[in-house]
This record gives C-alpha cells, sequence and structure tokens, in this order.
C-alpha cells in the first residue's frame, strides 16, 4: 500500500462543521488503498488577521513530516486565511494542498464589498500557491473558475457519501435545514415563505438561530435542530435549496440524496456535483418551477439520485478517483 502523510490546520472535535468533516472525508477514503498518517499543525494562537501573512514558519515536527522522502505523497489540509498557507510548498514544493472550495469561485458571488476584497486578497494567496504546487478541489466548478494558466496544476478530489435507507413519500412535506444567521439561508427563508403561500404543501423547517421577528405561514413550521437526520428526511418528497451562490459541494445537498430525497434548487445548489438528466431537470430557474415541481410526482427522481450517490459518491468509487488522480 502507498504511504500518505496527511497534515491539517483542524483538530477533531465531537461536534463536527465543515472544516473538521472534510478532513475526515479524506482521511477515510484515503484509507480505502493507503496507509495513512495524521498530523496536526496548530493555528489556534493566531489571530484574524494573520490571515494577511501566509509564510510563518511551522513546527519542525511538521517541517520534518514535509521533507520525510518515507512518503509517497503529502497532502495538507489548509486554508488560504492560514498563515502558512505558503510554508509548506517553499519546504516541499511536492505537496498537495487540498483546498475543496476555490476563492477564485467565491468572488464571482454575490457579496458585500469588504467580504469581497477579503475574497480578492485570499485568491491572490491561492494563485501564489499555484505557481508552487498542486491543488486539490471537490469537483470541476471550482477549476473552471480558476485562471485558465493554472488549471493543469489541479486535481479533483471528490466528497463521499454513505447510501442509506430511501426515506421519499411522494406525498410528504418539503424540508430545509440550515444556521439561519448565515446570509444565504436568511435569503432561502424568505423565499420558502413566499413559495409557501402558493401552494397547499407543509414546509418542515430545521436549524439553528432562527430569526424571531419571522411570522410563517401556517404551513410552515420550524423544528428546531435536528438530533437525528432523520427527522430531517423520513416522509419527505424534497428538500428545497433556493440558493442563489455558493462553492464547493453542498453537504445538505448531497446528504438528502443518499437517503432517496429529491433536491429542488438553483443550479448553484448542485456546483460540483454530475448529475444525469433526470436530475437535472430540477434545477430551477424561477418561482413558478419551484411550484410545478414541488407538486409533481418525484418518485423517478428519487430513484435517480439514489443512483447518483451509489455511482459517484460511494466511497469506493471516491477512493478510486482519488488514488488515480493522485497516481
Amino acid at each position: 500500500m502507498e504511504k500518505i502523510a496527511l497534515i491539517t490546520e483542524r483538530r477533531s472535535v465531537s461536534v463536527d462543521n465543515g472544516s473538521t468533516l472534510r478532513d475526515k472525508n479524506l482521511l477515510a477514503s484515503l484509507e480505502v488503498f493507503a496507509t495513512v498518517d495524521v498530523f496536526y499543525n496548530d493555528l489556534s494562537g493566531y489571530g484574524r488577521w494573520d490571515m494577511l501573512r501566509s509564510n510563518v514558519s511551522i513546527p519542525l515536527d511538521i517541517e520534518a513530516v514535509l521533507k520525510d522522502q518515507s512518503y509517497n505523497r503529502i497532502i495538507v489540509s489548509t486554508f488560504p486565511v492560514s498563515p502558512c498557507f505558503l510554508t509548506y510548498a517553499k519546504i516541499n514544493s511536492g505537496v498537495i494542498y487540498y483546498l475543496c472550495d476555490s476563492t477564485f469561485h467565491m468572488v464571482t458571488q454575490y457579496l458585500n464589498f469588504k467580504i469581497k476584497l477579503i475574497s480578492l486578497f485570499l485568491a491572490y494567496k491561492e494563485r501564489q500557491v499555484l505557481q508552487l504546487t498542486t491543488a486539490a478541489y471537490l469537483g470541476q466548478d471550482e477549476i473552471d473558475h480558476l485562471p485558465k494558466r493554472y488549471q493543469s496544476q489541479t486535481i479533483i478530489i471528490p466528497f463521499h457519501i454513505k447510501k442509506s435507507e430511501n426515506l421519499f413519500d411522494k406525498n410528504g412535506f418539503v424540508t430545509f435545514a440550515g444556521d439561519f444567521s448565515f446570509a444565504p439561508n436568511r435569503e432561502a427563508l424568505n423565499e420558502i415563505i413566499e413559495l409557501a403561500q402558493d401552494i397547499d404543501i407543509q414546509f418542515k423547517l430545521f436549524g439553528s438561530k432562527f430569526p424571531d421577528d419571522i411570522e410563517l405561514p401556517s404551513n410552515i413550521c420550524f423544528l428546531g435542530y435536528a438530533e437525528n437526520l432523520m427527522d430531517l428526511y423520513k416522509g419527505a418528497r424534497a428538500l428545497i435549496y433556493p440558493v442563489k451562490y455558493g462553492t464547493g459541494v453542498k453537504n445538505k445537498v448531497i446528504e438528502a440524496m443518499s437517503y432517496g430525497i429529491p433536491v429542488i434548487g438553483y443550479k448553484e445548489a448542485f456546483t460540483n456535483i454530475k448529475l444525469n438528466e433526470m436530475v437535472a431537470s430540477n434545477i430551477v430557474k424561477n418561482r413558478s418551477d419551484f411550484n410545478n415541481l414541488l407538486c409533481s410526482d418525484l418518485t423517478n427522481i428519487s430513484l435517480a439520485v439514489h443512483d447518483i450517490i451509489i455511482k459517484s459518491f460511494s466511497k469506493k468509487s471516491v477512493a478510486e478517483i482519488i488514488s488515480c488522480n493522485l497516481s
């Protein structure tokens, strides 16, 4: 088996967030075909403004790993905000940066002025890395947003997700979950409220930080944080995802698909996911598309999204892709 070193800047925690989840997902895929040693570069001593730095010194033990020639591959899971962002590649130009999302993709989104400036600066740091070494992204949508001269400096390392029991009910409710303090989810909430007033279907919302000043129609209920994923999806006819911007892979989208739940949303809901023709018909362009799809029989689409999980997102399929792309 291959021997791989995985250096991460995110310590594992009891409740996963997007950062720790991506590392766990990568580790599980790598261990299908390789022996993996994991190393942690602790950045907890740095503050918010240290993202303006990019080449600070790293601990001697991490530097030793980067110079260790016994590893077939060395992968660093890092972010452009890291003060060590360039350090790894300057020590070892053969290191692979596991970035998942591209800040070049992010700057094309609708952002406020402050976030736009920060994103442009982080894209500059990402460009510097691509001048030095290879970067790995979740899918082709991220790579397509890079400057063309750097696209050859990339590989794809996708997520995997386990196929679960099909919980779809063609006459069931519409589900949505998220942190409602997050601006895209607040916008999605407003759109869901407007949609719900036009159709006689039950909507169930889950998540945290729900705004106190929102009055919900009678066919929408907020049920708080779901401790069990079954609560989100058992008996659902669809996951609605009216989010008009975003990068990477939406965890909730592939999670719903793994339970056989069709996802109805704008094209941004499906970034970096290869869809067949039937599932692609769930991409909407306007509110009337939402209404028409939510009121239709989605049984065949439920079967199709389950099939996509088997073919494209199983651990075995993803491990084969990663092994091929690393070779």
